[in-house]
Order: structure tokens, then sequence, then C-alpha cells
């Protein structure tokens, strides 16, 4: 009786230590899922970035096949040259700069200056409509592009943008005797957008707003020319001897 008794007694304590334990024991399992559930989905998409990086190649495969092999030859010695010259200077590729929606080509390799992007005014200037006007006796650059007028000068960390004077951080020069500008800075000012890639040290520019080429107002002349009526009338026979009246 007593055996029963201790017995009765033994499973009712391990039954209420087992109630009193186990939630405690899910919750914590159902915690650790849901740690690792959100681990998982923060995971970087590995495919994602490899059609990024083909995507990118494409484009800058591209932009390289529109120059000639002398064109590029000419671009080496430059770029070479560059480097000798200019020891705190680093030479881009021409195709790391994408533009988008015009056609740009250089004939000196853009550069990296002091953590800044340059590269040569009037090629890209000019490939968005924007007049490019050099000033020798003051050594001036002006670019206008419909409302807006860029001065800067070379040498000259000081800039204006219709009168207003602003600073950029490394100024305009001449480099193999093209004037270099901060890409960022003059190009949204000229109303476009600029992107950054420091991983491939690719530059992205695109028109937000880019010009639809105009449409024809003309519309195919429709015929307005009447079957000629006759302008004479039956002459009226005459009796002889008599004139037509």
């Amino acid at each position: 009786m007593k055996l029963k008794k201790v017995l009765i007694g033994s499973l009712a304590f391990i039954i209420l230590m087992t109630s009193l334990v186990m939630p405690g024991v899910l919750a914590k399992s159902s915690n650790t899922t849901s740690k690792y559930t959100i681990a998982d989905s923060n995971k970087p998409d590995k495919n994602a970035n490899s059609m990024k990086k083909q995507d990118r190649a494409a484009e800058k495969a591209a932009i390289k096949a529109t120059y000639s092999k002398d064109e590029l030859a000419k671009l080496k010695i430059t770029g070479d040259k560059i480097k000798k010259n200019n020891k705190n200077v680093t030479v881009l590729p021409v195709e790391n700069i994408i533009v988008k929606g015009a056609k740009v080509k250089f004939d000196t390799p853009p550069v990296i200056k002091s953590g800044r992007t340059l590269i040569p005014v009037k090629a890209l200037s000019e490939a968005f409509g924007a007049e490019v006007k050099w000033i020798s006796a003051e050594r001036k650059v002006l670019i206008t592009k419909d409302n807006t007028e860029i001065v800067l000068q070379l040498d000259n960390n000081k800039i204006y943008v219709n009168g207003v004077e602003s600073k950029i951080d490394v100024p305009a020069c001449s480099i193999n005797g093209r004037t270099v500008v901060p890409i960022k800075f003059i190009v949204e000012k000229m109303g476009l957008l600029v992107k950054w890639d420091s991983d491939s040290q690719v530059v992205e520019i695109e028109n937000p707003t880019p010009t639809v080429p105009a449409q024809s107002t003309t519309t195919p002349a429709e015929t307005t020319t009447m079957p000629a009526q006759p302008t004479t009338t039956p002459t009226e026979p005459t009796t002889p001897g008599q004139t037509a009246q």
C-alpha cells in the first residue's frame, strides 16, 4: 500500500515538472527555428549578383566595341602617359563610363583624382546637347544647357551655376591637353543622374527625362484638287450673218 502511494506520488511529481519545463523548451525551440529562418532570408542572392555582373560585363563590352583598334591603342598610350606624369591619378578604362541615352566617345580616358572621378568635359556635355566654350584668357570653361549655365576655372575649386557660387572638392584641371571636370557635380547640375559602383569602379550616367524624337505632325495631304470643271459654255449656234452673243 505504501509502495503504491509512493509510485502515485512520483508519477504526479513527474507530470508536474513536465508541465512546468516543456513550455519553455518549446518556446526556445520555436525561437531558434525563427532565428535561423530570418538568417536564411537575409542571405545575399548569389544568382542576382551573378546576373548583375553579367549585365555589367555586357554593357562594358558594348561600349568598348564602339572604339576601333587604333582608337583603343591611342587611349592606351595616352593612359600610360597620364600615369607617368601624374603620380596621384588612377586611369579608368573608357568602358567604365556607362552613359545611357547618349553616345559618348573619349579621346582621353577618365581618371580618379583625390577620390573623385574626372572626365573630359567636352565629349560628355555635347553628347547631352550642352554647349561648351573655352575662354583661354581666363582659363575658364562655360557649359550651357537649357536654362543652366555652369562656369568653372581650371585649378579653382569655385564653380558658378547660374551665377550662384559653390565649392567642389577637386577642381577642373588639364590632363594631356584636355579639360577634365568632376563628373558628379557637373552631371547633376545638367539635370542628369549619376551612380558610382565602387566595387567595379563604374560610373553610370542617365538622363531621367530622355529626349523623345519629335514625331512628324504632318499627315498625308488629302487630295484637294477637284476635277476641272468646264469654264466655257457651249457656243450657241449662230445664224449666218449674226455674231455670237
